[in-house]
């Protein structure tokens, strides 16, 4: 072989070792821990691989959420969440405002570097070490936290199970207030006609009493 073929080789070896290492070095995607939310929409972020201690790299991200104009997705981040962070070629921070509907023309956007970070929520679904959850299965919608379930099936039927209570209402009242009212029409229930005028006994009422002690107000708030 000749020198200047070897030469060819060394040098090609070279291009492709500085192409790999330039690559490398380039910001597209990373995965990181949530350190700090110092504002709304805004996360500090330690990312979350490192080869040393030294290398360990903290930085500020915007935080992006499922967001359309049809439906909007806001969870709310805590110290400790798992973000996926993705490093636009172009960043601008206008770009996140719904009332640009266009291109932005910025001659000094810049991108792939640590200051241009959005960050994701996301992770590795795990029953036990997630509080609260929606999860979507074979038609069925679940809504569920540490206190409460909420289940729609594919037949539509609705079903809600809680330690808590319920509060179901409108502008103008809430259905314990009916409910309860209903309940006091019964205890003050009056008769008319022959025989003679009858009232609900005192038993009943007592009864009426104890339902709407131990059942509406474990039901309603």
């Amino acid at each position: 072989m000749s020198n200047s073929k070897r030469l060819n080789l060394a040098q090609t070896s070279t291009i492709r070792t500085a192409i790999q290492s330039m690559i490398g070095r380039t910001c597209i995607i990373s995965y990181g821990i949530v350190k700090d939310v110092p504002a709304s929409g805004i996360v500090t972020v330690e990312l979350s691989v490192a080869k040393s201690t030294k290398d360990i790299k903290v930085i500020t991200c915007v935080l992006v959420n499922f967001a359309s104009n049809a439906i909007t997705i806001d969870i709310v981040p805590e110290k400790g969440d798992k973000v996926l962070v993705f490093f636009p070629d172009k960043f601008d921070s206008e770009m996140f405002s719904t009332k640009k509907t266009e291109a932005i023309i910025d001659q000094n956007a810049s991108g792939y570097n640590l200051l241009s970070g959005l960050a994701v929520l996301m992770n590795q679904y795990k029953k036990n070490d997630h509080k609260n959850f929606i999860q979507f299965k074979s038609g069925e919608v679940t809504i569920e936290n540490n206190k409460t379930k909420t289940k729609i099936d594919t037949n539509g039927d609705v079903t809600i199970e809680t330690e808590g209570k319920y509060t179901i209402k409108n502008n103008s009242t809430d259905l314990k207030a009916v409910i309860d009212g209903l309940a006091t029409e019964l205890n003050n229930l009056v008769t008319v006609g022959s025989p003679a005028t009858q009232k609900t006994s005192p038993a009943t009422q007592s009864l009426i009493k104890k339902w709407k002690t131990e059942k509406l107000d474990m039901l309603f708030k």
